[in-house]
């Protein structure tokens, strides 16, 4: 009999405990807040210089050095080729902006030319005026790719940059709606620059965008 008692007693201290922390942890999960990160490709872009017709071709060299393309003679008067591309921005317009705390760019950069090369990316506002730029240090330079003894493309320079959105720089982002690409492609050569159609600048970009938000949101 005494056994039986001990047990009894036993299980409603259990049981009264148990309801207490399913009610604390009803109280609790109204006021937690969570963290997460979310993954969003926006694609890659592909630039390349202007396609030289027949009537622009001579025989005679530019200034900044001797370019052929696709075996044809390519004057140059200019110490670059400057490419500017605009595309839209769709990143933050599904996303309910009061729940993004961080935004970080994961950017490839590939460069098929034989010169160095360098970029910038801008963020415009939705009627093109400038906001911000992606790297807050200046343009990003890249290597030339690296080619035969011919000038024949081997393999491309890669670069890989990291830009965190944060505080006042996040609010930038969120107004954006368009990015500016501005690539520009050394002419500037002591040898012989030998360029086809296989040439190119490729700017890839990956995004991972931070998430707040109170667990109590999840059942809404």
């Amino acid at each position: 009999m005494a056994t039986s008692w001990w047990c009894y007693a036993l299980f409603i201290f259990l049981l009264g405990a148990t309801s207490c922390v399913k009610n604390q942890i009803s109280d609790i999960s109204g006021n937690v807040d969570l963290r997460q990160s979310l993954s969003v490709p926006l694609g890659a872009k592909t630039e390349t210089i202007p396609t030289p017709s027949t009537a622009d071709t001579s025989s005679i060299p530019g200034r900044y050095g001797k370019f052929y393309y696709n075996d044809l003679p390519y004057p140059i008067d200019s110490p670059y080729f400057v490419i500017n591309d605009i595309v839209a921005l769709n990143l933050i317009s599904k996303t309910n902006t009061d729940q993004i705390w961080s935004v970080t760019f994961s950017i490839v950069l590939s460069n098929s030319y034989p010169t160095q090369a360098s970029v910038q990316i801008s963020l415009l506002d939705a009627n093109g005026n400038f906001l911000d730029r992606v790297f807050e240090n200046g343009p990003q330079n890249i290597d030339a790719a690296e080619t035969d003894a011919n000038g024949n493309l081997i393999k491309p320079s890669i670069k890989i940059i990291e830009s965190v959105y944060e505080d006042i720089r996040l609010d930038l982002l969120k107004r954006a709606r368009y990015l500016n690409y501005q690539v520009s492609i050394s002419t500037s050569s002591s040898k012989t620059i030998r360029l086809s159609d296989k040439n190119n600048f490729i700017i890839d970009i990956g995004t991972r965008i931070g998430l707040a938000y109170n667990i109590k949101d999840l059942s809404h």
